[in-house]
C-alpha cells in the first residue's frame, strides 16, 4: 500500500480539531505545524495529485485560512514547494518523451489550478491595513510589513502556476467589489481597495504587456480613489510596477496623462506617498520615455518644483534622485541640439546652488557643512551617469568645470565632498569617454595637484578611471605619465611604514 494512503486517514482525523474553539492556541499550533511538515516532507507524492494527495492539499487550505497569521504562514513554505515542483521539468523526467512530459505537467497543473486560486483568495486579504493601524507601535508596523512581503511571495507563487493574467483577473474582481463596497456606503473604507491593489501590483511582473481585458480598467479606477495616504501610496506603487505595460498600451486609451497627475498629487502629500510617486515617475520615464519627449515642460515643472523644495512638494533628498534619473532617461532619447538644452534645464537647479554659495566668498565655501554640497553634486553624479549622449553631457562637464574646480580647491581636505565630487567625475568620464578630451587636462592636473597635499583616497579612485579610458590615448601621454609618476611617488612615501598601511588602507586598495 503507497505510504500517503497509509498517512492520510490518521492525519485527517485531526482536521476537525484546527476549528475547535475549545482547543487551545498551542494545540492548534501543534496540528498545524503537524500538517505543514507533513506537506512537505512528502511534496514529491503530494504534487502527483492523486485523490489522497488532494485530501492533505485541502487540509492546508484549511491551516492557511486559519486567522491567526503565525499559524496560517506555516503552510507558506508548502505552497512554496509544492509550486517549484509542479513546474520544474526534474519532476516529470520519469515520464521519458516530451509529449509525455508534456501532458502530465499539464494534467498536475490542472488539477491543482482549483487549489491555488483558493489559495490567492485565502491570503489576499491578510494584507488590508487594520482599523488601529495608526496607534501601531513602530515594530507592529514592522510585523504588518513583513506580512504584506510574505502574502507577495505567496501570490508570485501562484501565478507560476495559474499564469500572471488568470491571478489578475482573481484579484480585479475582489478590487471591483472593494471598490463598489467604498462607493455604497456612508463610511467608506478604503483598506480593502488598497488591499486588492496592493496584491496586483505584487504580480505587476508576471502580468502580460499586452494583457488588454483588466488593466485598461484598472488604470481607468485608479484617478477615481480616494486621496487617503496609505491608499495613495499604493496607487503610485501600482502605477510604477505596470510601466511596462503603460508604455505597451494602446495610445487611444490616453492613460499616461491622468497617472502622472496622481504621481503629482502623491509627491505633495507626505514623504511616504511622495518616495513612492518618485520612484514610479522614475520607472514610467525609464519605460515610457519616447512617450513623455513632447512633454518636456510638464515634466520640467514637476521636476524644478521637487528639486527646490518650494512648491509644496515633500520629495527627501534621496528619493529626489529618482526624478533626477527619470529627466536624464527622457533626455537621452532626445536629439543632440534639444538633448543639450534639456540637459542645461535639469542642470540649473542642481548647478545654482553650488554657484551661490562659490559667489558669497572662499570662507563661507570652506565652512558650509558638507552635506549642503553632496546633496547637490550627488544629482549631478546622477545626471552625468545616467544621460548616455557622451557629447552632450561633455559639454555640460565642459561648461560647469570653473564650478567643480571651485569646490575642489575649497574643499580639498574635506573627504565626504571630495568622494562625491570624485564620483560625480568618475561618471562624466564614463559616460563621455574620449569626448571629454577637452576637460581632462584640467581636470588630472587638479588631481595631480590636490593629491600632493591632501593624499586623499578618492583622487586615486578617479585617477584610475582616467587612466582606463585615456590609457591609449597618445595626446594624453604626457598628463597621464606625469599624473602616475607623483601619484605613485606621493603614495609609496605615504606607504613607508606598516602603521601606515593599514591607517590608509582605501589608499592601499585604489593603488592595487
Amino acid at each position: 500500500m503507497p505510504l500517503i494512503q497509509i498517512l492520510v486517514p490518521h492525519i485527517m482525523g485531526l482536521k476537525e480539531q484546527l476549528k475547535d474553539p475549545s482547543k487551545d492556541e498551542e494545540d492548534v499550533k501543534a496540528i498545524a505545524r503537524l500538517y505543514a511538515d507533513m506537506g512537505e516532507s512528502y511534496v514529491d507524492l503530494i504534487a502527483t495529485g492523486s485523490d489522497d494527495s488532494i485530501q492533505i492539499v485541502n487540509a492546508l487550505l484549511e491551516v492557511t485560512s486559519l486567522l491567526e497569521f503565525d499559524i496560517s504562514s506555516m503552510t507558506f513554505n508548502f505552497w512554496h514547494r509544492l509550486k517549484r515542483n509542479l513546474i520544474k521539468r526534474d519532476s516529470y523526467v520519469s515520464y521519458g518523451s516530451e509529449v509525455a512530459i508534456e501532458a502530465e505537467k499539464n494534467r498536475r497543473l490542472q488539477v491543482f489550478r482549483p487549489k491555488f486560486e483558493t489559495l490567492v483568495s485565502l491570503v489576499s486579504f491578510r494584507v488590508e491595513y487594520p482599523e488601529d493601524y495608526h496607534t501601531f507601535s513602530e515594530e507592529d508596523r514592522r510585523d504588518f510589513r513583513h506580512v504584506r512581503y510574505a502574502v507577495s511571495d505567496v501570490l508570485l507563487d501562484a501565478t507560476e502556476v495559474l499564469g500572471g493574467d488568470s491571478t489578475l483577473k482573481l484579484l480585479s474582481t475582489k478590487l471591483a467589489q472593494a471598490y463598489g463596497s467604498c462607493n455604497n456606503e456612508q463610511n467608506p473604507k478604503w483598506q480593502p481597495v488598497e488591499a486588492a491593489l496592493f496584491c496586483i501590483q505584487a504580480i505587476a511582473r508576471s502580468v502580460s504587456i499586452e494583457e488588454r481585458e483588466i488593466l485598461p480598467q484598472v488604470m481607468s479606477l485608479l484617478p477615481c480613489l480616494p486621496h487617503h495616504e496609505q491608499l495613495l501610496q499604493t496607487v503610485c506603487s501600482t502605477i510604477g510596477a505596470f510601466s511596462k505595460w503603460i508604455d505597451a498600451a494602446p495610445a487611444e486609451l490616453s492613460i499616461l496623462p491622468p497617472l502622472v497627475d496622481i504621481l503629482n498629487k502623491g509627491m505633495s502629500t507626505s514623504e511616504d506617498t511622495a518616495a513612492a510617486a518618485s520612484m514610479a515617475f522614475k520607472y514610467i520615464c525609464e519605460d515610457c520615455r519616447r512617450k513623455f519627449s513632447g512633454s518636456l515642460d510638464g515634466l520640467f515643472q514637476i521636476y524644478h518644483i521637487a528639486i527646490s523644495g518650494v512648491g509644496g512638494y515633500k520629495v527627501s533628498s534621496e528619493d529626489s534622485l529618482h526624478l533626477v534619473e527619470a529627466l536624464s532617461a527622457v533626455i537621452t532619447t532626445l536629439p543632440p541640439e534639444s538633448a543639450s538644452r534639456a540637459l542645461e534645464l535639469i542642470c540649473q537647479p542642481v548647478i545654482n546652488p553650488l554657484q551661490e554659495l562659490i559667489q558669497q566668498g572662499d570662507q563661507v565655501l570652506q565652512q558650509v557643512p558638507a552635506r549642503h554640497l553632496t546633496v547637490h553634486i550627488d544629482r549631478l553624479s546622477s545626471i552625468f551617469s545616467n544621460v548616455k549622449q557622451p557629447e552632450v553631457v561633455a559639454e555640460a562637464v565642459y561648461r560647469y568645470w570653473p564650478t567643480l574646480k571651485s569646490i575642489f580647491d575649497q574643499r580639498a581636505w574635506d573627504t565626504r565632498t571630495m568622494e562625491s565630487i570624485c564620483r560625480s567625475c568618475k561618471f562624466a568620464v564614463r559616460t563621455c569617454g574620449r569626448v571629454m578630451g577637452m576637460t581632462i587636462g584640467a581636470m588630472l592636473e587638479e588631481i595631480q595637484t590636490l593629491y600632493q597635499q591632501h593624499k586623499q583616497s578618492c583622487f586615486l579612485y578617479l585617477s584610475s578611471e582616467v587612466i582606463k579610458i585615456f590609457g591609449s590615448d597618445p595626446s594624453c601621454a604626457g598628463y597621464l605619465t606625469n599624473l602616475i609618476q607623483i601619484l605613485f611617488s606621493h603614495t609609496v612615501q605615504l606607504l613607508r611604514t606598516i602603521q601606515k598601511c593599514f591607517k590608509d588602507w582605501l589608499t592601499v586598495q585604489w593603488l592595487v
